[in-house]
């Protein structure tokens, strides 16, 4: 079979990103729905609840998305960080962390991301909440240094309500100042969708924020609506392909070539890649082999506490 042409590459990555996209959707359409269920057992015993289960975890997420509860949590410390490695997949270097919020809530333990980060989103907690995202990952920086420990930049999620803060560069250079860390070491990752909510303010939020001496990756890319040509505009440093991409990269072999241009293309934008979710051996050796930069996930660890994580950061 003859090479496919550049052209042909970017014209099959689209349409694979479309129907990508058309199947995400679906599955969103089928959990609202069953969710949708679960809150109607929740809302009227008259209806007939059939499903205890149902209902203790409904009532369950209703307790978490209380606003007053959320609140509290931040008051009390009970939200923490956990790490994730990036690691340099032709040396095995570690070459970073990503920063994870987590709740430790005091009756239910560690409670998923997916329960409480929408009701932060939609209370607007996320903004002091993501400030202090940002300031504990610079005093874990701090720690790590401080301990005689190899210093390595971390990442932090910013949420679209965050990225839309006019003052978010000067927020960010505040933390940097109050912790004493060095712009290389935080690094912030934003969602393609969030970039492409409105693509001016975008580029003039990034811009502020590289002038500041951070480094920029775009999240999850391919699961938003970006044209590729939108990139080339953009002040970014690293480009992070989706999870689903590299899962399925394994057992189709139209999406590994879409890796493969995927790949390609960050190199020629001269942008660092990075490959989200590799859980083998043989994801790692397929990214490996087809030039990928660095990759995050299970078979590189889990996300886990700083302590847990510190024994990585040893000098040799």
């Amino acid at each position: 079979m003859s090479p496919m042409s550049p052209r042909e590459l970017l014209g099959r990555l689209s349409a694979w990103l479309n129907r990508a996209r058309l199947e995400r959707e679906l599955a969103s359409e089928l959990r609202e729905h069953q969710a949708a269920r679960v809150r109607g057992f929740h809302r009227g015993r008259r209806l007939g609840v059939r499903n205890r289960q149902d209902l203790s975890r409904a009532h369950e997420v209703d307790v978490v998305a209380d606003e007053r509860v959320l609140v509290r949590a931040l008051e009390r410390d009970e939200f923490t960080l956990h790490y994730q490695p990036k690691v340099d997949l032709a040396s095995g270097k570690l070459r970073g962390m990503e920063a994870l919020l987590r709740w430790k809530h005091p009756s239910r333990g560690l409670v998923s991301p997916a329960e409480f980060i929408p009701a932060l989103e939609d209370s607007g907690l996320i903004l002091p909440v993501g400030e202090w995202v940002i300031e504990e990952a610079c005093r874990q920086v701090l720690r790590w240094t401080e301990g005689g420990n190899m210093p390595v930049p971390v990442a932090v999620n910013l949420s679209p309500k965050q990225f839309r803060r006019r003052d978010l560069d000067a927020h960010i250079r505040a933390a940097l100042v109050r912790t004493g860390v060095s712009a290389e070491f935080l690094e912030l990752e934003i969602t393609e969708s969030c970039l492409m909510e409105n693509p001016e303010d975008a580029v003039r939020a990034l811009r502020n924020l590289r002038s500041a001496g951070l480094r920029i990756s775009v999240d999850d890319f391919g699961t938003g609506y970006s044209s590729l040509s939108y990139l080339t505009r953009l002040p970014l440093s690293a480009l992070k392909i989706d999870r689903s991409f590299v899962r399925d990269a394994e057992s189709s072999a139209e999406a590994a070539s879409i890796v493969r241009a995927v790949i390609d293309m960050a190199q020629n934008l001269r942008l660092t890649v990075i490959a989200e979710g590799v859980e083998t051996e043989q994801q790692a050796a397929f990214l490996r082999r087809h030039g990928c930069d660095q990759a995050q996930g299970y078979f590189y660890g889990r996300p886990a506490p700083a302590q847990e994580i510190t024994p990585r950061l040893a000098r040799p």
